[in-house]
């Protein structure tokens, strides 16, 4: 199939060399800071991001890509005689999947195709990717979305949270527990379950973490013919460590690193880990 274009959100965390090289579209979450907006991955970088907030000490909050802006994206592509497939961010995690369904239906087009990645960030973006390449492979649409649905059933993820803070401001925790687990420096292991961010396990320190982070993935029935995800923000140092661990347990696996964006660094923190893979049936 060449008339099929894969459009997602910038919380799939996709370089602009990735999305160029498969022609993917990503629209960007917008980020209010200090009341400023900030379109993802265009008009701050990450350090800029994580200056302001360490030195001003304020709360960022993501605003969801509007219906009006994929009505607008889509339309583009139907005009030129393209079917759409929209692989938006969890929508447990967000209303970004509820906007692009409203511009389907505003659309009134059988050719406009929803997908809930049940997933963020990186393992977001291994979707994207994946389906992508799927294209010319699949002689229908029915059997990209099969796909798809393989992709996402099959992906698990494992993210360390280096501190709570966001988590509680976010107001994802309580904040009795926020100030324990900063007196006693614990850091909470979670999991992306069903498009749900997950509590699995808490542990003390980094070194910790970064253990139980490469246990996980070691014990994981993973499927070698994907790549394994390393995504940090701002913690390359530890992203590194990690990697070179799971070269060792895994020598014949692809493995990237990735840094995420402010949309998704804004909500688990700076010096978050994270890792993707996929499983197998």
């Amino acid at each position: 199939m060449n008339n099929v274009t894969i459009i997602t959100d910038s919380i799939s965390d996709l370089n602009f060399s990735i999305l160029n090289e498969y022609n993917i579209i990503s629209l960007p979450i917008k980020i209010d800071i200090d009341g400023t907006l900030y379109r993802d991955k265009i008009d701050i970088s990450n350090e800029e991001f994580y200056k302001i907030i360490r030195e001003k000490n304020i709360f960022p909050k993501t605003s969801q890509i509007s219906p009006s802006e994929f009505e607008e994206v889509f339309s583009n592509e139907l005009n030129k005689g393209n079917k759409v497939i929209c692989v938006t961010v969890s929508s447990y995690l967000s209303g970004t999947y509820n906007s692009a369904h409203i511009a389907k239906n505003n659309l009134e087009s059988d050719d406009i195709f929803i997908i809930d990645s049940l997933s963020a960030t990186v393992g977001q973006g291994l979707i994207v990717v994946e389906l992508a390449k799927y294209i010319n492979k699949a002689k229908n649409i029915e059997e990209l979305l099969e796909y798809s649905n393989k992709l996402i059933n099959n992906q698990k993820s494992i993210i360390g949270v280096d501190s709570i803070e966001m988590l509680k401001r976010g107001g994802r925790i309580p904040k009795s527990l926020a100030t324990i687990s900063t007196l006693l420096d614990i850091k909470p292991l979670l999991t992306l379950k069903d498009g749900h961010l997950e509590a699995v396990s808490k542990v003390r320190g980094m070194k910790s973490l970064i253990k139980n982070i490469c246990k996980t993935i070691n014990t994981s029935n993973i499927n070698k013919e994907y790549s394994i995800i390393i995504a940090h923000a701002n913690n390359t140092s530890h992203c590194n460590l990690i990697l070179e661990t799971l070269k060792e347990q895994f020598p014949d696996v692809e493995i990237i690193t990735s840094e995420v964006g402010i949309a998704v660094g804004c909500h688990i923190g700076e010096g978050a880990l994270a890792v993707f893979i996929q499983e197998k049936n």
